[in-house]
C-alpha cells in the first residue's frame, strides 16, 4: 500500500499487486484503504495552475481518476465474484465522468440491474455524472424486481436532472459562480457542465417534475435517509425545483432573530437581500464570517442587507458565535436542521445561500468570496437605477 500512495506522490502509475494469497474481496478492500490514504495526500497542483491545460493535466492525477481504472480492472478480472459489484459501484460513486465509470455502468445495467444491493448503494448517495449515470437510473427504473431500487432510481435520476437542470438556466442567465464554471470546465469534470451545456433547461425541469410526482404517487412509502420517506423528500426537493429556482420570488420568512424578536424577510423588500444558512458547527460557515463582515460593512448605506438563519439546536451557541465573531447582522433562529425555516426552503446542506434582488426574486443561489461580492454589487447597482427612475 506505502507503494501506491508513493506512486501517486511520484506521478508514477502504480497497481495493487494481485497474489493467490488475496481474494477479490480483500483486493478491494486494499484499494479502497490506498483511496482513503491517496485523498489524505494534499496536493497544490491543481491550485497552482494557471492555465485552462495546466489545469486539466492536474485533475488528471486526482485520486478517483487514477483509482476508478484500478478498481474497474478487478471487476472485469472476477466478474463473478461478489466483490465485482462492489468495485463497480465503488467506480461509479466516486468517479463522476471518464471512460471507467462509462464501462462500470455498462457492465453494471448488463450483469447486475437486478440486484437489490442497487437499493443500498442508491440509498447511501446520489451518483453524479453524464449520460452514463442517467442510463444506469433508467434502466433500473425499467429492468428491476425491487421497488426500493426503482424508487431510489427514480428519486435519484429527478435529483440529477434538476441539477442538470439548474446548470443549464445559469450557463444561459450567466448566474453560475465564475470560479465553479472555470473549475468544471477546465477539469475532467467537463463532462457533466457538456450535459448541461446541451441540455433544455425546461424539457430538463419537466421531467424531473414528473419523476417528482411519480415518487409522490408510487413510492412515497419508501424509507429514505434521515427517517424521512421518498414521499417527503421528494415533496421537499419538488417545491424547491418550482419555488426556490432562480427568477422566482422567494418565499417569506416569518420568526424570531437570536435576541428573540420579530423578524420577516418581507420588511426588508427595496433592498438586495442575501439569505445565509448557517450553524456554528458548519466550519465553512464560520471561515465565512470574515467576508460577510467585509462586505456588510463596505456596502453600508447601500440598498442592501445580509440576513442569516441559525441552524443550531442550542440558541446559546448561536449568541456565543455573534459576540465571539462579532457578527454584525441579524439572524433567525430556527432551531436545527429540521427546523421550519430549513424545511420550507429544503435547505439539505451548509452553508446553503440565496441572493435575492430588491424586488424580492431569486437571482444567484451559493455563492462565495468574490463571486457573490460581484452578484451583489450587480445587484444593488440595478436597484439604485430603479431608485433614480432606471429601467424597471
Amino acid at each position: 500500500m506505502r507503494a501506491v500512495i508513493l506512486g501517486l506522490l511520484l506521478g508514477v502509475p502504480v497497481f495493487v499487486a494481485r497474489g493467490e494469497e488475496q481474494t477479490p474481496a480483500e483486493e478491494y478492500r486494499a484499494l479502497v484503504q490506498g483511496f482513503a490514504a491517496a485523498v489524505k495526500v494534499p496536493t497544490k497542483a491543481y491550485d497552482l495552475a494557471r492555465t485552462p491545460e495546466e489545469r486539466l493535466k492536474a485533475s488528471e492525477r486526482w485520486p478517483w481518476v487514477v483509482f476508478a481504472p484500478r478498481f474497474l480492472e478487478l471487476a472485469e478480472a472476477h466478474p463473478d465474484d461478489p466483490a465485482a459489484l462492489d468495485t463497480l459501484i465503488w467506480v461509479v460513486a466516486n468517479a463522476p465522468t471518464g471512460t471507467a465509470t462509462n464501462r462500470a455502468v455498462e457492465i453494471l445495467t448488463r450483469d447486475h440491474i437486478q440486484s437489490d444491493r442497487l437499493a443500498t448503494a442508491f440509498a447511501q448517495r446520489l451518483f453524479r455524472g453524464g449520460p452514463a449515470v442517467m442510463t444506469l437510473y433508467r434502466r433500473t427504473i425499467e429492468k428491476s424486481p425491487h421497488r426500493a431500487a426503482r424508487a431510489l432510481a427514480t428519486l435519484r435520476l429527478a435529483d440529477l436532472l434538476s441539477d442538470i437542470s439548474y446548470l443549464a438556466k445559469g450557463l444561459r442567465q450567466n448566474t453560475l459562480p465564475e470560479a465553479a464554471l472555470r473549475y468544471w470546465n477546465d477539469t475532467v469534470l467537463r463532462e457533466f457542465l457538456d450535459l448541461a451545456r446541451r441540455g433544455d433547461p425546461d424539457a430538463l425541469t419537466d421531467e424531473a417534475v414528473t419523476l417528482y410526482n411519480c415518487v409522490i404517487a408510487d413510492f412515497a412509502d419508501v424509507k429514505g435517509q434521515g427517517g424521512k420517506t421518498l414521499g417527503e423528500i421528494a415533496e421537499g426537493n419538488l417545491s424547491e425545483l418550482r419555488d426556490l429556482a432562480i427568477g422566482h420570488e422567494a418565499p417569506d420568512i416569518e420568526g424570531r432573530d437570536i435576541d428573540g424578536n420579530a423578524m420577516r424577510l418581507a420588511d426588508f423588500r427595496g433592498k438586495v437581500v442575501v439569505v445565509n444558512f448557517w450553524s456554528t458547527s458548519c466550519g465553512a460557515c464560520m471561515e465565512m464570517i470574515p467576508h460577510e463582515r467585509s462586505l456588510v460593512k463596505r456596502l453600508e448605506g447601500k440598498p442592501f442587507v445580509l440576513l442569516g438563519v441559525n441552524d443550531d439546536e442550542d440558541r446559546n451557541l448561536a449568541v456565543q458565535a455573534v459576540k465571539s465573531k462579532n457578527i454584525t447582522w441579524r439572524s433567525w433562529w430556527d432551531g436545527g436542521i429540521e427546523g421550519p425555516i430549513v424545511l420550507r426552503w429544503n435547505v439539505r446542506g451548509w452553508p446553503t445561500t440565496y441572493v435575492l434582488d430588491d424586488r424580492g426574486v431569486i437571482r444567484f443561489k451559493n455563492l462565495r468570496g468574490q463571486d457573490l461580492d460581484r452578484a451583489v454589487d450587480r445587484l444593488v447597482n440595478e436597484a439604485e437605477s430603479r431608485g433614480r427612475g432606471g429601467a424597471s
